[in-house]
């Protein structure tokens, strides 16, 4: 009966909160295209549906046709498609629908601007597992049209050769570009001025160095060669602390598949590289103060693009929350008042079954 009890609530609660509004509720015909673009970025996507606001997204599209910023419009749209899943009410990501976005809004977008900058980048990542030299040649484009080729850019484009490498199995290119990342800082002119942009190339570089740690750890390549490589990597950066720690970790598990025995029939590891690991990582723990005081870039949280649009979200203020987001307290009381309910009917029912027996 709890379990039952449970799994009855538990329904109600998705039911009430996935209030699905139509499309027309979204817009107005009034407002313009900027400030219906501004609303429906705010919308809790699992309140008024996915559909709902994929919708309503096409419509204003629909509406502004000629606007300079309707490709924006179609990246929501994408991004929508590319990571929204709530499997309670049975809406999953849709790859397919996603790229086709994606290519819609690099065709509006004028060629070069920030906007078209984005969805190739998109582009690059949907189709960099299954297609690499497609993604190559995409963001070969963007090197070449890109109008603000700042710092920035310069960066990311490295980084995603660096993913496109991976992706074709070629790990020595791609710790090239990982390197060129790695090293940036050494020349002097690719030190952005601005603070933010800083922050942002910082965050690629780290995660560069990581992705290339793990790539080098799980590499088809004999336990010495892995072990070279990623000890050299170490030494020749070795002021950044966070690609020390990736190290450090990538020889970790290298020494727990050896100790698990996985390799031991292939025979394709030394004595010597064995000694070579615990080495490092009883060195690892004598020097580990000493790692604390060691400048290192500024690691920032933020999670890795997996393709989908760089979306230009902000917090609204108090005059910009639409009434859509009141919903969840009038949710939260319906449900209280539904569930106290409930439980006064299952006491009542109970007292009542003790009174027969």
């Amino acid at each position: 009966m709890r379990l039952n009890c449970s799994s009855i609530m538990l329904r109600m609660i998705v039911m009430l909160g996935a209030i699905v509004l139509p499309a027309s509720q979204l817009l107005s015909q009034d407002d313009s295209f900027d400030a219906q673009l501004q609303y429906l970025r705010t919308q809790n996507v699992a309140q008024v549906g996915r559909d709902s606001l994929v919708e309503a997204y096409d419509k204003l599209i629909s509406r502004h046709p000629d606007d300079p910023r309707v490709a924006e419009a179609m990246l929501e749209i994408a991004a929508l498609f590319t990571s929204v899943e709530i499997p309670q009410l049975e809406v999953y990501s849709d790859q397919e629908k996603a790229l086709a976005w994606l290519h819609k809004a690099s065709a509006t977008a004028a060629a070069g601007s920030s906007t078209w900058v984005k969805a190739q980048f998109a582009i690059s990542g949907h189709v960099r597992q299954s297609n690499p030299e497609e993604a190559r040649r995409v963001i070969d484009d963007i090197a070449a049209k890109a109008k603000d080729k700042s710092l920035l850019l310069l960066a990311k484009i490295e980084h995603e050769f660096q993913k496109i490498c991976i992706a074709e199995g070629d790990l020595d290119a791609a710790e090239s570009h990982c390197r060129r990342l790695l090293g940036w800082y050494a020349n002097p002119e690719q030190i952005p001025k601005v603070e933010e942009e800083k922050g942002e190339i910082d965050y690629i570089i780290i995660s560069a160095g990581a992705f290339m740690m793990t790539q080098l750890q799980q590499a088809p390549w004999p336990v010495e060669k892995r072990v070279d490589h990623i000890v050299k990597l170490m030494k020749d950066y070795a002021g950044l602390a966070a690609l020390y720690r990736d190290g450090i970790e990538a020889l970790k598990t290298i020494r727990k598949e050896v100790d698990s025995e996985i390799l031991s029939e292939t025979n394709d590891y030394l004595d010597k590289t064995l000694q070579h690991i615990d080495e490092l990582l009883l060195d690892d723990i004598a020097d580990r103060p000493k790692a604390i005081r060691t400048p290192i870039l500024e690691e920032v949280s933020a999670e890795m693009g997996s393709g989908s649009p760089i979306r230009n979200e902000r917090a609204p203020t108090s005059k910009e929350v639409s009434p859509a987001l009141y919903v969840p307290t009038l949710l939260i009381s319906s449900v209280a008042i539904i569930l106290g309910a409930v439980i006064a009917w299952q006491v009542w029912r109970a007292k009542k079954r003790r009174t027969y027996v």
